[in-house]
């Protein structure tokens, strides 16, 4: 009787063990990563109708790039190089992982019309996150060198840019101009981060977007299976209190 007992109880620990152990998360894996970039992009209500050009872009391990030597429309818009850049290593193996972006436009003028222009030497964006689970990390950054506007945008040679995210350098007639204007959320699983190193609004309708670049990681739990494994668990208790009180009722 009492060796009975004794065998009971070392398999309800055993299952017991076996259903914690089940039912306790196992460490997420990276297995999401992407990253892309764009120089110019134009939209209207947030539709584009030019763009983006030129264009890279990057999803799990690999690499991606694109470029353009100039760009002219007579007396509009003329430009430098135009390039960007993407990058992932999410391979599917363990351990901390990198999803990185970058754009750059280079020697820009732009005239609206004669109403609304700008130029600048150079503009560029990058975008980054890296890390594992629970530890992921997002950095955004931006340069813009020798930035000046005319016509509706004179007001732009007043203004110290300072590298700040989402710095509002020009707000007026319904036009306003973001440097640096950046987007981004992070969780233990999730993360991602949008850096434009340029953003020009008009009336709300019309934008358009100058260096940008997106990251992102994630490393999704697995819930279905960790469930089912509590599941699991939980049965085996129920089983094994069923059996030690069918043969306690045998041995009595």
């Amino acid at each position: 009787m009492k060796n009975i007992k004794n065998l009971l109880y070392g398999v309800y620990g055993s299952i017991l063990a076996m259903g914690l152990l089940a039912a306790s998360p196992a460490h997420a894996l990276v297995t999401e990563g992407d990253a892309s970039a764009f120089v110019v992009q134009a939209a209207f209500h947030d539709d584009p109708f030019f763009g983006p050009v030129p264009y890279s872009s990057v999803s799990g391990n690999g690499a991606d790039a694109d470029s353009i030597a100039s760009v002219n429309f007579g007396s509009i818009l003329s430009t430098g190089l135009l390039s960007t850049s993407a990058f992932s290593n999410v391979d599917g193996t363990p351990g901390s992982k990198t999803a990185t972006s970058s754009a750059s436009i280079a020697d820009v003028e732009l005239n609206l019309a004669h109403a609304l222009g700008l130029s600048f030497d150079l503009i560029s964006s990058n975008s980054t996150v890296t890390g594992d689970a629970g530890s992921f990390s997002a950095i955004g950054s931006s340069s813009i060198v020798n930035l000046a506007g005319f016509g509706l945008l004179s007001g732009l040679n007043n203004v110290v840019i300072t590298g700040a995210a989402n710095q509002t350098l020009f707000n007026l007639f319904g036009i306003e101009v973001i440097a640096n204007r950046q987007t981004s959320a992070c969780t233990a699983t999730d993360c991602f981060i949008t850096t434009d190193a340029l953003y020009v609004d008009v009336w709300g309708k019309k934008n358009l977007t100058i260096a940008s670049s997106t990251a992102h990681l994630a490393a999704p739990v697995p819930e279905p299976e960790t469930a089912a494994l509590m599941m699991l668990g939980l049965a085996g208790l129920v089983g094994s209190k069923r059996l030690r009180s069918k043969v306690m009722r045998t041995a009595a």
